[in-house]
């Protein structure tokens, strides 16, 4: 009788075929979860960023209203003529010959191109006695 024998090769083989698909199951689960903590803490970082720009924002769109409210208060004619007065310059306000009226929607002719836009000027005309006196 001959005595057969056996492969010990392969019998060793089948204890990989239950650990290996575990092995990489566990890899693949660690790399989700690295994955997802490292997505939660840049969202984290994320959104502290944008708690701090938003109280910038708010903090310039406040300056800029204050600066706004300032240049209106400082804007105002009473101011501009009490700023003329303080610095000695004597100045007055056009007459009406001296306006120069612009309208940006009129095309003629006499027109000149500013910025790409057609732009028609023209002189405004007074029929006064002082405008007589200046002409005679």
């Amino acid at each position: 009788m001959k005595i057969l024998r056996t492969n010990r090769k392969k019998e060793r083989s089948r204890g990989f075929l239950v650990v290996g698909p575990l092995a990489l199951v566990m890899v693949f689960g660690s790399g989700l979860s690295i994955g997802y903590l490292w997505l939660e803490i840049r969202c984290e970082a994320l959104g502290r960023q944008l708690k701090q720009l938003e109280v910038k924002k708010h903090q310039v769109h406040t300056k800029y209203a204050m600066a706004e409210s300032r240049w209106a208060r400082m804007t105002g004619p009473e101011q501009l003529e009490g700023a003329l007065r303080r610095h000695g310059l004597a100045m007055e306000w056009p007459r009406e010959d001296q306006i120069l009226r612009v309208d940006r929607t009129a095309r003629s002719s006499g027109s000149h191109e500013t910025g790409g836009r057609m732009v028609v000027a023209h002189r405004t005309t007074v029929h006064s006695s002082a405008a007589e006196k200046q002409d005679g």
